[in-house]
Parts: C-alpha cells; structure tokens; sequence
C-alpha cells in the first residue's frame, strides 16, 4: 500500500472518530467544503503545512497519519493502557487524600 493510500485511510479513520463529516472538517481547516472529500476520494493530497492543520483539528499527532493501521493499533493500545493507569493512579491518590483527611480530622478531635 502507498504512503498517500495509507494516510488516505487514516485521515478518514481519525475524522470518522471525531464524527465529523468530510465537508465539516473541509470548515474547520479553512478549505472549500469539498476539500476532503477530494483527499479522500485521490483526487488531491495535502501539503505539509495543511496535513499539520489537519493533524491539529482532529487532535492527532501529524506522524500517525502515515504509520499503517496495524503499527496504529499497537500506538493506541499503547496509549489506551496509559490513560487507564493514569486513571486507576489518579482514583488511588484520590483515596489516599482521603485517607490523610479523615486521619487528621480524627487526631484533631
């Protein structure tokens, strides 16, 4: 698969994710309505400047547009483990405040 097929199929991915339709996003980076839609579809590929613009609206790291599904996946599972730690961190520091609160709120008494 080429490199502009592969980041063809991940922009859509990305824009699907976001449940944005192609010409809303065409709106968001300052196209015409239809400029999505014309990446998407081959007929026009984007200049490095508007695959950063792109890249920004979608909250997406530019790099992962050109990186194929698979080694996508794996960057995802990656960060989907991260944020559950930092969430199960979180909870358990949230715990541990309250713990050191109602141990003071004891001691003070």
């Amino acid at each position: 698969m080429s490199t502009r097929e592969i980041f063809r199929q991940n922009l859509k991915r990305y824009r699907k994710e976001k449940g944005l339709s192609q010409e809303k996003l065409s709106e968001l980076i300052g196209f015409g309505e239809t400029y999505i839609t014309e990446i998407e579809s081959r007929h026009k590929f984007p200049k490095p400047e508007t695959i950063d613009i792109i890249a920004q609206k979608l909250d997406v790291e530019p790099y992962l547009f050109f990186k194929p599904a698979d080694s996508v996946s794996a960057d995802e599972e990656k960060q989907r483990a991260l944020s559950e730690a930092q969430a199960s961190f979180s909870e358990k520091l949230r715990l541990l405040q309250q713990q050191i609160n109602d141990l003071f709120e004891i001691s003070v008494d």
